[in-house]
């Protein structure tokens, strides 16, 4: 696909400008504790969610696909000269930054909104911003329903530890609406109790729910209706850890040669 082809050259320029492995290790760390990782065992441990069409997600060879999957190729490929080098980890929205914290990824790019509470409790750090998105609604096409506004005393299927969670707690006390959370934690389990019938609504990112109709194949799709307005808008980007600036600035990097190519026309051929 073109963004990966973008990516891949951005990566390719980033590498130019970072030592080698085979010099790395000629002249001793890097600087970087998680750099020093990465290359010493031969992979980038990249937190995804597995599971959001368009961002991460298994195609029918069970190759990650998707734009969050191919920034973390993109990190490989600008460290280890190898876009395939990735070991992906499935995490939930529960203990994705669990994961991160205790090093069991090196890096999570996993639709995760950005936010101040989360940079200033957490000991963890936003590298850049790849997607602007908004909180959103599905209904049943035949529920009658076109706004968020007419969700009066509705049950909504949310994931909880999610910023979704909060900002449709207010956005209906805002409205001085009522409704009942019907928390459920997986990606694939709140799809499915939505389609159940568990709840009159699934509110989550806009974009997933755009990737969750879709999936659904053309004529199934029609039975639902994604409102057309969302509650509030913000970014996702790509998390490191705290105090390990040095891998701070590849991946934040990496993401600007990204822009940049994009915005230059630069493919991988012209490299």
């Amino acid at each position: 696909m073109l963004f990966r082809t973008m990516l891949a050259a951005a990566a390719a320029a980033l590498a130019a400008s970072l030592l080698s492995p085979a010099v790395a290790q000629q002249r001793g760390a890097s600087g970087s504790a998680t750099l020093d990782a990465v290359r010493s065992r031969g992979a980038l441990l990249c937190g995804v969610s597995g599971e959001i069409a368009g961002f991460s997600l298994p195609d029918s060879r069970s190759a990650m696909q998707g734009m969050d999957a191919d920034y973390c190729r993109a990190i490989a490929a600008a460290v280890l000269g190898d876009a395939g080098k990735v070991r992906f980890v499935n995490l939930s929205a529960q203990n994705r930054f669990t994961a991160l914290q205790s090093g069991e990824v090196d890096v999570l790019i996993r639709n995760t909104g950005w936010s101040l509470t989360r940079e200033a409790n957490l000991g963890l750090l936003f590298a850049a911003t790849n997607f602007w998105d908004g909180t959103g609604f599905i209904v049943r096409a035949d529920a009658g329903v076109s706004s968020p506004k007419q969700l009066d005393g509705a049950g909504v299927c949310i994931r909880p530890g999610t910023s979704t969670e909060l900002e449709v707690a207010d956005f209906f006390r805002t409205n001085k609406l009522r409704f009942t959370p019907v928390l459920i934690g997986g990606v694939t389990e709140v799809q499915d109790a939505f389609l159940a019938g568990r709840c009159d609504a699934f509110a989550t990112d806009a974009s997933q729910l755009a990737g969750f109709r879709w999936r659904l194949g053309p004529e199934r799709a029609k039975q639902y209706l994604i409102l057309p307005e969302t509650i509030n808008a913000g970014q996702s980007g790509s998390m490191v850890r705290k105090g390990d600036d040095r891998w701070f600035d590849v991946v934040r990097w990496v993401h600007f040669a990204a822009v940049n190519a994009e915005a230059l026309g630069v493919k991988g051929a012209d490299l």
